[in-house]
C-alpha cells in the first residue's frame, strides 16, 4: 500500500511538471503503454502531445528536433548528447555518469522533482569542449576496445 501511495506521488509530480512546461513549450512524449495504464488508473491527465512508442530511427528525428530532453531511459540520455542535446534525467543516479560530470546531463530525480527550475539549464546550446571531452574518451575507449579484439583474435584482420 505505501509503495502505491509512493508511486502515485511521483507519478503525479511528473504529470504536474510535464503539463506545467507543456504551457511555455510544445512537449511530445512517446507514452508507453504500460504508463498509459498506470495514468488512467490514478486518473492522471497529461496534457502535451501524446504519440506511441517510437522506433530507435523515429527516436533519433525526434531527439534532432526537440530543444532538449527528459528521460528515465539510460540509452536515451547517451543518443540526447551524440544528438547535441541537454538531458534532464528523471532519476537520482545514472550510468552516464560523464555526461553530468561534463555538464550535459542533470539528475533531476524521480519523486520531489523540480524540473521547471532545470527548463533554461536545458535550454541551453552544448558548448563545443563539452563535447570534444566526451567524444575522445569514446574514442579512446572503442581503439582499445577493437585493440583487445584483434589481438584476441576475435575479429579478423585486414
Amino acid at each position: 500500500l505505501e509503495f502505491r501511495r509512493v508511486l502515485f506521488r511521483s507519478l503525479k509530480k511528473i504529470v504536474d511538471e510535464i503539463n506545467e512546461i507543456h504551457k511555455q513549450l510544445a512537449v511530445v512524449l512517446p507514452l508507453h503503454p504500460r504508463t498509459k495504464k498506470k495514468l488512467e488508473q490514478y486518473k492522471l491527465s497529461l496534457e502535451c502531445n501524446l504519440i506511441a512508442p517510437q522506433g530507435y530511427l523515429e527516436m533519433l528525428c525526434w531527439l534532432k528536433q526537440c530543444k532538449f530532453v527528459m528521460t528515465d531511459s539510460g540509452g536515451v540520455q547517451k543518443e540526447a548528447y551524440f544528438s547535441g542535446k541537454k538531458c534532464l534525467t528523471l532519476r537520482t543516479e545514472t550510468e552516464w555518469i560523464e555526461l553530468v560530470e561534463q555538464g550535459v546531463n542533470k539528475l533531476v530525480g524521480n519523486n520531489d522533482l523540480d524540473i521547471s527550475k532545470s527548463i533554461s539549464w536545458a535550454l541551453e546550446e552544448i558548448s563545443g569542449s563539452k563535447r570534444t571531452v566526451i567524444s575522445t574518451r569514446v574514442s579512446i575507449s572503442m581503439q582499445s576496445r577493437l585493440r583487445w579484439l584483434w589481438s584476441s583474435k576475435k575479429i579478423a584482420h585486414w
